[in-house]
């Protein structure tokens, strides 16, 4: 009766656990699914198989869901995406540009791995709006994004 019957297993402490948890919380790129927003659906391949892409492709497919959607539009995730609406009610020019520089700049830094959003271009071409601005995130060469609205 010496040996016990169930396993004795020591708890660790708070700052060990943060440290095997510190991977996930660091900008790593992880992989994921390619989106195509074509078909608005994960691409797969012949097998019916999602198709995966390495973390710095996933990092830019982040970027275009987030610029594409309107925040609290999804109530499983509030913050996510940019307030479009809120720009577009702007009255002039001017407050419409500022308007979506700003949501758009928020909208990006709320994921850690984006170091900076910059160089914006917006045009105004009858009833729609392009908008071209420059992604630079962390460890990662910058990409281009343009995006058009349509009012």
């Amino acid at each position: 009766m010496a040996e016990q019957l169930y396993p004795v297993f020591d708890i660790p402490s708070m700052d060990e656990q943060e440290d095997e948890n510190s991977v996930y919380e660091q900008d790593y790129y992880w992989p994921g699914p390619l989106f195509d927003f074509v078909k608005g659906d994960f691409a797969m391949n012949g097998a019916n198989q999602c198709i995966m892409v390495d973390g710095y492709d996933e990092y830019m497919i982040w970027v275009m869901k987030c610029i594409r959607t309107q925040v609290g539009a999804c109530s499983s995730y509030p913050e996510f995406g940019i307030d479009i609406d809120g720009a577009l009610a702007e009255i002039s020019h001017e407050g419409i540009e500022a308007a979506l520089e700003k949501t758009i700049i928020e909208g990006l830094s709320r994921n850690p791995r984006t170091e900076r959003v910059h160089s914006f271009n917006i045009t105004f071409n009858g009833d729609s709006i392009s908008v071209y601005f420059i992604v630079e995130p962390k460890d990662q060469p910058a990409f281009d994004m343009t995006m058009t609205i349509v009012q």
